[in-house]
């Protein structure tokens, strides 16, 4: 973790419009919402629906903006290892989600597999100066996997291999 340090890319008006463009997209073009649980909260909360398309009005996101925490702490199954999101703490983390892999054995390219996954999560595990991993779960296909559920077996194995902090998608 490094304290401080920014790499500034857009200005204060670039992150304003980016936000502005946001809220339009949601409020006039609407998300698909797929989990019912999700859907449930937000039609209640009063967003207009159609089908699974929501349309979320800019109060909406800007109230959620405001009540969420600002700062919160990411554990991993170690509890010793822990990653505090706050202010302008930077953290470092090893990209483990690959297509193809490189064979140590063929010295060829193929398609990555669950124990390739573990090898890496276990090689970035052993890393003293990572505490927060990037997960498996980013990989649209693993060898032997069928593609809907890739990215939960490559997150589930990722976790199964690290006490680390895992951050991933599922």
């Amino acid at each position: 973790m490094l304290q401080g340090g920014q790499i500034k890319i857009l200005s204060d008006g670039d992150i304003e419009q980016i936000h502005l463009s946001a809220l339009s997209i949601l409020w006039r073009t609407g998300v698909e919402v797929r989990e019912e649980q999700a859907f449930e909260v937000l039609r209640k909360a009063g967003c207009p629906t159609s089908g699974k398309t929501i349309r979320i009005p800019s109060h909406l996101v800007e109230e959620a903006i405001r009540t969420s925490p600002k700062t919160f702490t990411l554990y991993g199954r170690d509890p010793s290892f822990k990653v505090r999101l706050e202010g302008r703490r930077v953290y470092y983390e090893p990209m483990i989600g690959r297509l193809n892999i490189l064979d140590l054995e063929t010295g060829l390219r193929r398609r990555t597999t669950l124990d390739d996954v573990a090898n890496l999560i276990r090689v970035a595990d052993a890393l003293e100066h990572y505490t927060l991993l990037h997960s498996g779960a980013i990989m649209p296909h693993i060898e032997g996997v069928p593609d809907p559920v890739a990215h939960v077996h490559g997150y589930l194995t990722s976790v199964k291999n690290s006490s680390k902090v895992i951050k991933g998608v599922v």
